[in-house]
């Protein structure tokens, strides 16, 4: 069992950013704006519930979740326009429409997490509405290192990844029982 590692992930997400820049000669915010729109009919595989702080990290996590066939929403690539600063009814009614369009959350493990105001929220919401797989996704140092978790996130699955006997590498939803099943599976049978 394998993670994902922060080096790789951030300089996957910074790599994206220089590649979009240089092609087009844009200021980072710019990209991250206009990197997608969000259409509000869009069922995605996977809403990636993160701290703002890891911005590089979180699209390289994004980049690599695509690899795996997987749509994936990232609030503020999708919805550039909402200020996650501020805690608001108009925001939480926002989160709560897209939440809705999700078949799972993942919920990025990093050490900016549990600074965030809206990660927790997002879990609790998601969970409460009883539609799709939850699970843990750290990201470390090492992708072998061992993840402890944090308290209440032990109630779900992990995430890690891990060779197919096609010499793939793709995440898989590790259970508190010792089974193990295809993310993209899991995902696409919900």
């Amino acid at each position: 069992m394998a993670y994902l590692t922060k080096r790789a992930m951030r300089e996957r997400g910074n790599r994206l950013l220089q590649e979009q820049r240089q092609k087009f000669a844009k200021s980072e915010r710019q990209v991250l704006n206009e990197a997608i729109r969000f259409d509000p009919t869009t069922t995605y595989d996977v809403f990636l519930s993160h701290c703002s702080r890891d911005k590089p990290l979180v699209l390289g996590v994004k980049e690599r979740l695509e690899e795996d066939g997987l749509l994936v929403y990232v609030d503020w690539i999708e919805d550039a326009d909402m200020d996650r600063t501020e805690v608001t009814t108009e925001n939480a009614s926002r989160l709560r429409r897209r939440l809705r369009n999700c078949r799972s959350l993942l919920y990025l493990v990093t050490e900016n997490a549990v600074r965030s105001k809206w990660m927790p929220w997002e879990l609790g919401y998601f969970d409460g509405l009883d539609k799709g797989l939850i699970g843990i996704l750290p990201v470390l140092d090492d992708a072998e290192e061992q993840f402890d978790g944090i308290e209440f996130l032990g109630l779900y699955s992990t995430i890690d990844v891990r060779q197919t006997k096609a010499g793939t590498r793709r995440f898989f939803v590790s259970r508190a029982d010792g089974t193990s099943t295809s993310l993209r599976l899991i995902i696409r049978d919900s």
